[in-house]
């Protein structure tokens, strides 16, 4: 369940990228600290190297409740959701929930991609290319 979190030079971007077995578990804790950042304007999460991803309805839904909790105030415009095709019944899952309980209340919009280049060319600039850990 490793994940790690790269944050753009001015921290106005965040990769969130998994590896080996993604959790709900998880995957809500890294979320639950995302969503009070005061900075992050743009959001990747990359599953692409994740060997699986485990997670309930339940879960999904307390992902999109985190959601709907982040504060009209915050700059967070665009999450990006980098989930191979095997896994597309979470995303699915995922952004009809988001759509339904938060897309409509706030500012950010989350779409799906397979491919890292079509996510770069949706949030209009490139991958991460300097970026620290932390």
């Amino acid at each position: 369940m490793p994940h790690e979190l790269l944050f753009s030079e001015d921290q106005s971007r965040v990769d969130i990228r998994f590896s080996g077995d993604a959790t709900g578990e998880e995957i809500f804790q890294v979320n639950d600290q995302l969503t009070a950042h005061p900075t992050v304007r743009v959001q990747v999460w990359n599953f692409l190297g994740a060997e699986s991803i485990t997670i309930s309805a339940s879960q999904m839904h307390g992902i999109a409740l985190q959601d709907k909790s982040v504060s009209v105030s915050s700059p967070l415009e665009k999450v990006a959701l980098l989930i191979p095709d095997r896994h597309r019944r979470l995303s699915d899952m995922y952004l009809r929930y988001s759509q339904d309980w938060v897309g409509r209340q706030l500012d950010f919009e989350t779409r799906r991609f397979v491919t890292t280049a079509e996510a770069e060319e949706w949030i209009g600039e490139s991958v991460i290319s300097r970026h620290r850990s932390d």
